[in-house]
């Protein structure tokens, strides 16, 4: 050691690692920090802190971990931090592991990444009823969380229902987060009631070490089978997508007529009201997860999935306008609350203008109307009769003053026929009928 100067411990991190290197979505798992004393002196290690990167990934945003350890020159001391949870799939990383006071945002944190995995199935099929020996088209839907291979399995639980010669399973390799494939099978119907399926999804990481599963049952009506399974009067499902089951689910909150944009908070098997042009309607969720949400709209019911920051345009009628737009602004995995913005659209206008003006106006002349000139018949004949006049000529006055109270009262014909064709005129504008 030269004359002068001091010794002084350094220390930095040499290994972070995390097991496993892989999570399912929600599951726990631990990292590791390797520290070594790189200084000419012993020191002590207090406090070791691990961040996630800038996506606030993990489930709090710092994980501290007391080590309180003296590590002499060249030696090295390990710190793990236990219970980590993933609220996002994907790959993530960290930003920093901070030693005491010290920060480490070297490539030995910051290259260390963990694939957090997820999928989401989805159901429809092309034909809710069919008959017997007839064929309708079964297509799901899979909604990637991190990076995956999915294996999709299909099994009939009723009916007598087959895919013939199909293959019972499906691969969708190398999907990447966010991704959103589909597949399909040619099922044909029984003979012994309602065909009821159910499609799994068994999903791995890519480095085949995670897995996560879910599943989804549907089921199509016979038409004309003689019989029917008690169990198949009704579809059900694990995440409850595209079942097409009744509406069991509780209100969560009444937002009343929507003039514009509202959002909205609520989860899986509860439902939102609201109102257009004093219309009820209303919006559920059956499936939630972190990556994508299932929704069903009504009066006029249609189902839809939405990843976040994904938008639906609905008809409720029909007419090609739209009258509402959706918009999925995020989801929260520790609530497993959606939050969703509801717009109001132009196809939900409500009449307005013109005929509110006309309904005012005529309301206002059928009133001033009935208020009349507030000059009775008794006050006139006892005016005339105080001025002398002979009896014919009151006869006279009187009558030609009923007739002018009346037109004041009733007013012209010819107004009431141009308010008249005022209205049809309008009316003809809007393409309305009376």
């Amino acid at each position: 050691m030269l004359p002068g100067a001091f010794a002084a411990a350094s220390f930095t991190v040499t290994n972070l690692a995390c097991t496993p290197s892989e999570s399912a979505l929600a599951s726990s798992f631990s990292c590791t920090a390797t520290i070594r004393n790189a200084g000419d002196s012993s020191g002590n290690v207090g406090t070791v802190t691990l961040y996630p990167d800038s996506d606030d990934w993990l489930e709090d945003s710092n994980y501290p971990k007391t080590v309180s350890q003296s590590v002499s020159p060249g030696e090295s001391v390990e710190a793990t931090f236990t219970g980590l949870v993933a609220i996002k799939a994907g790959e993530y990383g960290f930003s920093e592991v901070r030693i005491d006071d010290v920060s480490d945002t070297s490539s030995t944190v910051t290259g260390v990444s963990v694939n957090n995995i997820d999928v989401v199935l989805s159901l429809s099929n092309s034909k809710s009823s069919t008959t017997t020996g007839d064929t309708f088209t079964s297509t799901t839907s899979v909604t990637a969380g991190g990076n995956i291979d999915v294996t999709l399995t299909f099994a009939v639980d009723s009916g007598g229902c087959s895919i013939g010669n199909e293959d019972s399973q499906k691969t969708i390799s190398g999907m990447q987060n966010g991704n959103l494939q589909s597949r399909s099978w040619t099922v044909t119907m029984g003979t012994s009631g309602n065909c009821v399926y159910t499609l799994s999804a068994s999903a791995t990481g890519s480095g085949g070490v995670a897995t996560k599963t879910d599943s989804t049952q549907s089921s199509v009506t016979c038409s004309n089978c003689s019989t029917s399974s008690s169990s198949s009067s009704s579809s059900s499902s694990s995440s409850g997508a595209g079942s097409g089951g009744g509406d069991s689910s509780t209100v969560k909150a009444s937002v009343g007529e929507l003039t514009a944009s509202t959002t909205v908070d609520f989860g899986n098997n509860e439902k939102i009201l609201f109102a257009l042009n004093t219309e009820n309607h209303s919006i559920r969720i059956t499936n939630f997860s972190v990556i994508a949400v299932t929704f069903i709209v009504a009066s006029t019911p249609q189902e839809f999935t939405l990843g976040v920051g994904g938008t639906k345009d609905v008809d409720f009628n029909g007419d090609g306008a739209i009258d509402l737009t959706v918009k999925l602004v995020s989801v929260n995995v520790l609530t497993k609350q959606a939050k969703v913005m509801l717009t109001r659209q132009a196809g939900a206008e409500a009449l307005g203008g013109d005929d509110a003006v006309s309904g005012a106006e005529s309301e206002q002349g059928e009133s001033d109307s009935q208020k009349g000139t507030g000059i009775t018949s008794e006050e006139i004949i006892t005016a005339l009769k105080k001025a002398g006049l002979p009896l014919i000529i009151i006869i006279v006055v009187i009558g030609a003053t009923l007739v002018i109270v009346w037109l004041i009262r009733h007013k012209s014909p010819w107004r009431r026929f141009d308010d008249f064709s005022h209205r049809v005129s309008w009316k003809q504008k809007k393409g309305l009928k009376d």
